[in-house]
């Protein structure tokens, strides 16, 4: 009985459907490190919670300036931290709900006892206007809950704020706190809500009913 044997063909082997031969691209390598980088992160936290240490205050979603804090917005971890980061123990939960977040605090945050809260906002002394502000009047760098801020009151008279000829006027800054921002669904501007001295709060007011403020952002935020 003869076998037939299949002649083996020379040449080069082609590669199984559905792979490519193309190398992968820097970025793509960047972007595999990074997502082992936070895998090996997650899977330590979760270590980490699972063997002793003491609970911890944590964002478990994005908490903005000014914003009252619920239950659901905190989560408790076990782990250990340095004291020297104050972080805020979980039996110091009740004194946190329920009040006004003074600073804007990350998903996944660690709450501090220098992260203010308040009972009352705006507290005492400050008033919350909102002002809508020309594209023009505003920072063209996108303004942030909780960012310092100068409020111009613009004089009347000229566009963009000046008197026809003569001197210059004199320009009162009002230092305020932004709250919140959302842009206008028309005309290109933002409405931004800010936090002022309440002596300043009534004039603010109206100078931005008749679009007369303009903004200016400090620096260091």
């Amino acid at each position: 009985m003869s076998t037939h044997t299949e002649p083996t063909r020379r040449g080069a082997v082609a590669a199984p459907k559905g792979v490519s031969g193309r190398r992968v691209s820097r970025p793509m390598v960047a972007v595999l490190v990074a997502m082992s980088i936070a895998s090996a992160l997650l899977v330590a936290l979760v270590v980490t919670r699972a063997h002793g240490g003491s609970q911890y205050l944590v964002a478990a979603k994005p908490i903005g300036f000014g914003q009252k804090v619920t239950a659901e917005d905190l989560v408790m971890v076990r782990g250990s931290l340095a004291e020297a980061a104050r972080p805020l123990p979980a039996d110091q939960r009740d004194k946190v709900v329920g009040r006004y977040a003074q600073v804007p605090l990350l998903q996944g945050q660690v709450l501090t006892a220098g992260d203010a809260f308040v009972d009352v906002f705006p507290e005492s002394g400050k008033r919350m206007v909102s002002v809508a502000l020309k594209a023009e009047l505003a920072p063209a760098q996108p303004l942030r809950p909780g960012a310092n801020v100068q409020l111009v009151e613009v004089p009347a008279g000229t566009p963009g704020g000046g008197r026809d000829g003569g001197d210059r006027p004199q320009v009162d800054m009002v230092p305020g706190t932004v709250v919140a921002v959302r842009s206008l669904d028309f005309g290109g501007g933002t409405t931004v809500d800010v936090i002022v001295g309440s002596d300043e709060a009534g004039r603010i007011a109206a100078a931005a009913a008749g679009n007369r403020i303009a903004l200016v952002l400090d620096g260091g935020r």
